[in-house]
């Protein structure tokens, strides 16, 4: 899954990364208070609590392999299954943070799904 926020794109750059305020913005300000607001108890047991927490789970496998001498650069990308009959609450409670939060820049977030197998892990039981 890949957001895309049309507001943060500029012509006059050559390229293009989320800074890492945004990104801390958009994780602890907005996704994860949704996420928190909307999905039991059950399915946030496992999930990051934010961004530090976020980039330290995704950092700690190249953390131990340099602690062991091995000079590599790695990244964990981290992964959570939602179930298909919260993403529609999920998306709405996004909007709600979005416009409370006051996160202009943030505002007409679009999400771009790819992966192999969408078709069976998306699919709802009922």
């Amino acid at each position: 899954m890949y957001l895309l926020f049309p507001r943060l794109y500029h012509p006059s750059l050559h390229h293009w990364v989320i800074l890492d305020e945004q990104w801390t913005r958009w994780t602890d300000q907005v996704f994860m208070l949704a996420v928190y607001d909307i999905l039991p108890a059950k399915l946030i047991q496992h999930l990051t609590t934010g961004a530090k927490d976020a980039q330290t789970r995704a950092t700690a496998t190249s953390t131990e392999l340099t602690t062991q001498g091995k000079d590599h650069a790695h990244v964990q990308l981290l992964h959570y299954f939602i179930p298909p009959q919260y993403l529609r609450l999920l998306w709405d409670q996004i909007q709600f943070h979005l416009e409370q939060g006051h996160h202009t820049n943030l505002q007409g977030c679009q999400i771009l799904i790819t992966a192999k197998d969408l078709k069976i892990q998306f699919s709802d039981p009922q």
